[in-house]
């Protein structure tokens, strides 16, 4: 068989798509067979009429025909599997038809994504408070891992019937509204320099307006927003230096109004190797009363944003002063091994 190269990458995330292709010589003839595996579906396929695609009993797919002879390229995307990591074999049978003769070829992808698993979750909580840098103190807290592969997006969310609420740090909430004056100034100034882009930079803006949230009306948007952002850079070079230089001068000028940098680098210290990012680790929880229940959600994503099922934590008793404020990172424990017990649903 005269076949110069049949490619398929070595892993993937899972929910994400990957491309296979095979060439041959011009001059050669032949057909393929691939066996598609139940966890996988077919998105596309390149150079290949209508008429010379067939679908056959035992998921196989047989390519007969081609646009232009000596090359095919098909696009695969995942399912979410379970477990969150699996080797997926595709087989490729190629057969020659001038000579009749037949080969098989199988490659082989690892299909891999992130998985929070939460450990024993404490049913009480004490928080205390460091007289000396104002520092909160927990005696327990929550276990939390990610036990899959690649790096994990959560977002921890408060029902509304929990005695608390998320709130934004004043300082944040200053900075954040002082960072969108100055864009909206600044990219007011680049919409009249590139008219035919004033449209996206308008839904850029929009998204400093609504709230974090890992939800898929809400990751759609955002990938659709920064997909068509992408294109324009790409399409012209000036509007994406100005549009970097727009945005850095806006955060620049502001950054020094951002008075809780401490409290995100002990986040950031405290998550270690763990592979998970949590997206609003500087909101923080603000107590109603004395004590009383903490009902947390857990929304979960991958870097690229397919979602995955939140995980709803067991009420949990806060013990606090009124009006406490807790850094919402200051809850999880990222580091300890999680253990079987009081668990999350």
């Amino acid at each position: 068989m005269n076949i110069k190269s049949l490619y398929m990458p070595d892993n993937c995330l899972q929910n994400e798509k990957f491309p296979a292709h095979i060439l041959w010589n011009q001059k050669d003839h032949y057909e393929f067979i691939i066996r598609i595996p139940e966890e996988l579906d077919v998105v596309n396929i390149f150079n290949v009429p209508p008429e010379g695609i067939h679908l056959l009993e035992g998921n196989l797919l047989k390519l007969t025909k081609f646009d232009f002879n000596g090359y095919f390229e098909i696009v695969f995307r995942s399912k979410t599997l379970d477990p969150p990591r699996k080797k997926i074999d595709i087989k490729f049978y190629i057969h020659d038809v001038k000579n009749s003769k037949e080969e098989e070829c199988t490659k082989t992808i690892d299909l891999f994504r992130p998985a929070i698993k939460l450990g024993d979750i404490p049913p009480v909580i004490e928080v205390n408070v460091n007289d000396m840098n104002q520092s909160v103190i927990l005696n327990n807290k929550i276990p939390v891992k990610n036990i899959g592969d690649g790096t994990a997006l959560i977002v921890a969310n408060i029902s509304q019937n929990s005695d608390f609420e998320l709130t934004i740090p004043e300082g944040l909430k200053d900075f954040m509204k002082r960072v969108y004056e100055d864009l909206c100034i600044e990219f007011d100034y680049l919409s009249k320099d590139f008219p035919e882009n004033k449209d996206i930079i308008k839904q850029f803006l929009g998204l400093f307006k609504k709230p974090i949230t890992l939800d898929k009306e809400r990751t759609e948007e955002i990938q659709s927003i920064f997909s068509e952002l992408e294109n324009k850079f790409y399409e012209n070079e000036s509007f994406f230096e100005k549009f970097v230089a727009g945005f850095s001068f806006s955060y620049l000028k502001n950054i020094q109004l951002i008075t809780e940098i401490q409290s995100f680098m002990d986040y950031l210290n405290s998550i270690g190797s763990g592979r998970i990012i949590l997206i609003n680790s500087l909101d923080m929880i603000k107590s109603k009363k004395d004590s009383g229940n903490l009902n947390l959600t857990i929304q979960t994503a991958d870097i690229v944003y397919n979602d995955y099922p939140s995980l709803q934590i067991p009420p949990i008793k806060i013990i606090c002063k009124k009006d406490s404020v807790i850094p919402v990172h200051s809850l999880f424990d990222w580091t300890e091994s999680t253990k079987e017990g009081r668990n999350a649903t």
